[in-house]
């Protein structure tokens, strides 16, 4: 089934209202299209470079701070997290290379998310959280990873994440519009996620927050991912901007994880089960809750990224996603 059909019949059996694809290469954008709704209670189209709530596609911005910060000689990701955060002394062993890969021993649970819903500061209630295993056994994908990678770049830079981004990050690649949320009330172009208002940040837990925190929050559109996903295909840069280094980028086309468990680089996920048919085993990609995936192949020299205000099974949109993106693979991108 070619992508246009594959996103019709999406639509048509209310798994998303809409959706928006970018792909390309180092140079250029090569498709680029929306379909359907915003899922707005005003029943208007999705329109062109949408504002999205990408969800914990949010991660690999967080997993580009510490790689800058890596460049800058701030962290040593072979280094145990206490040595950033004091406080984590209660989590011996964890390294910044267990968080990134979801190898920490963490699980979902968030035994302290009742504190941040009270108004009480992440940075202060984290270290109530009680590991499910030690580092190092056994993947578990688990947003409290991110949130403490978020912490060590406040640490070490002395800026808040969000800050950080926008200087490092969203500002030298013109990324205009990204943005961690709430975003502005009443645009007219923002898209409504599953179990939110529009412009109204999706995770729970980073809307608590009050504050950039980095597991989820961030808002973007088509063109400004594709630039991010452009300057990882070249290596670090893109136009005038060094973003950076070789060395960081390689790291997430790196896999860290114990052998025997799911591949997975710095932060990206580099499984074989929905990298796209076509694309390299230098692949990875990341998805969010919402409804949103970002493949990137230095292999291949290619980036698609499929955006949708999900509504149906998690596991089945994820899928169909990777599916459309195999199907651009085969239209555009040989």
């Amino acid at each position: 089934m070619n992508y246009r059909s594959l996103i019709e019949t999406g639509i048509e059996n209310n798994l998303f209202p809409g959706m928006e694809i970018i792909a390309g290469d180092r140079e250029k954008i090569i498709v680029h299209e929306v379909y359907g709704s915003s899922g707005r209670e005003d029943g208007s189209e999705w329109k062109m470079n949408a504002l999205v709530d990408i969800a914990s596609v949010t991660k690999v911005f967080t997993a580009s701070a510490v790689a800058k910060c890596r460049d800058e000689k701030l962290v040593d990701i072979e280094k145990p997290l206490e040595y950033y955060l004091p406080g984590a002394s209660v989590w011996p062993g964890i390294t910044l290379k267990h968080l990134a890969s979801h190898y920490s021993g963490f699980d979902n649970t968030k035994i302290f998310f009742p504190s941040l819903q009270r108004g009480e500061d992440i940075a202060d209630v984290i270290f109530m959280e009680k590991p499910a295993s030690s580092p190092g056994r056994s993947f578990c994908y688990a947003c409290i990873n991110l949130v403490l990678l978020g912490l060590v770049v406040e640490k070490v830079s002395g800026k808040g994440l969000g800050s950080f981004c926008e200087e490092f990050i969203f500002g030298p690649l013109k990324m205009e519009r990204t943005q961690f949320g709430p975003a502005a009330k009443d645009l007219p172009d923002a898209v409504r996620m599953i179990n939110i208002e529009e412009c109204e940040i999706s995770d729970g837990m980073a809307r608590s927050a009050l504050r950039p925190i980095g597991n989820a929050g961030i808002f973007s559109t088509a063109t400004d991912l594709s630039r991010f996903c452009r300057m990882l295909l070249n290596s670090g840069e893109f136009e005038d901007a060094g973003i950076l280094s070789p060395g960081a980028v390689q790291l997430f086309e790196t896999r860290i994880n114990p052998r025997d468990g799911r591949d997975r680089s710095f932060c990206w996920d580099m499984g074989g089960d929905l990298r796209p048919e076509g694309m390299s085993e230098r692949t990875f990609y990341h998805s969010g809750w919402t409804g949103q995936t970002i493949f990137v192949d230095p292999g291949k020299g290619i980036f698609i990224c499929v955006l949708s205000n999900r509504r149906g099974d998690h596991g089945t949109c994820k899928q169909l996603r990777s599916d459309i993106a195999s199907a651009l693979c085969r239209k555009f991108l040989r």
